[in-house]
């Protein structure tokens, strides 16, 4: 038997995204994910470990791996 996922109005659901992704594009994804999981952790012990910074060692470890990447240029916030 072949079942849709349906929403709870009843319409048929969206399709994931990530299923429709190349499996590469997943693999890069997921390994950047990666490097600013551990760049973050390193920023949160460098800083005396300390909670409640999560989100800010994320961002500034994600803007730090990208710049060296080359991703967007050094001084630009990736905010904007």
């Amino acid at each position: 038997m072949n079942r849709v996922a349906r929403t709870k109005s009843g319409n048929h659901a969206a399709p994931n995204d990530d299923h429709e992704k190349p499996d590469s594009a997943n693999l890069a994804e997921a390994s950047l994910d990666d490097e600013i999981r551990q760049r973050a952790y390193a920023i949160h012990i460098d800083r005396g470990g300390n909670h409640g910074y999560d989100l800010d060692d994320w961002l500034r470890a994600e803007q730090e791996l990208k710049q060296a990447k080359g991703t967007i240029p050094d001084g630009e916030d990736s905010a904007d």
